[in-house]
């Protein structure tokens, strides 16, 4: 992230931008649409990007968001005090989520950009690992690599459900 404040208007800004502890959002908006979808999360079927399809949503229903760098929250690394092997179970877990989120936007009719995304976050994993594996880094590719395992995954698992996946009861997608 950079210190440029910015409109949020496209979803690989979007998503690079916002992280929940620092996402501010009205409740009149979750509320508009439908709230969280609780397939996305911690325990869920895809263990991450809730907060991301909720916004994504808000946006994608006319609701606008910033990015204001000024605004500072603390919130502990997620990898700091993890094992390796955690480290990668982290990685993999997260693509899942992620992969999961890209398959679901680009459902939509708008959904080019979403498929689009996919595929460069899907080349840059993979580019990680052989720059890490080539440079003798074996700990950080095998992360790269649980990482493009994952996205691959969650995108693959949300595509098979095909019309299982209707929004459980309480959300929207």
């Amino acid at each position: 992230m950079d210190e440029r404040a910015r409109a949020l208007e496209r979803p690989a800004e979007t998503l690079r931008t916002t992280v929940s502890p620092g996402l501010f959002v009205r409740r009149e908006w979750v509320d508009a649409v439908g709230g969280f979808d609780e397939r996305f999360g911690v325990g869920a079927e895809f263990p991450s990007g809730e907060e991301s399809d909720l916004l994504l949503r808000i946006l994608a229903a006319g609701g606008r968001g910033v990015y204001e760098p000024a605004l500072r929250v603390s919130h502990p690394d997620p990898f700091a005090i993890r094992d390796e092997a955690a480290c990668r179970r982290r990685m993999s877990e997260y693509g899942v989520g992620l992969g999961a989120l890209l398959a679901k936007h680009a459902e939509r009719e708008s959904g080019s950009e979403f498929r689009k995304l996919h595929a460069r976050l899907l080349r840059r994993a993979l580019l990680g690992f052989t720059l890490m594996a080539a440079t003798g880094r074996g700990a950080r590719a095998r992360r790269y690599l649980a990482a493009w395992r994952g996205r691959r995954e969650g995108w693959r698992r949300w595509r098979s459900h095909g019309p299982a996946l209707e929004p459980v009861a309480g959300t929207a997608s």
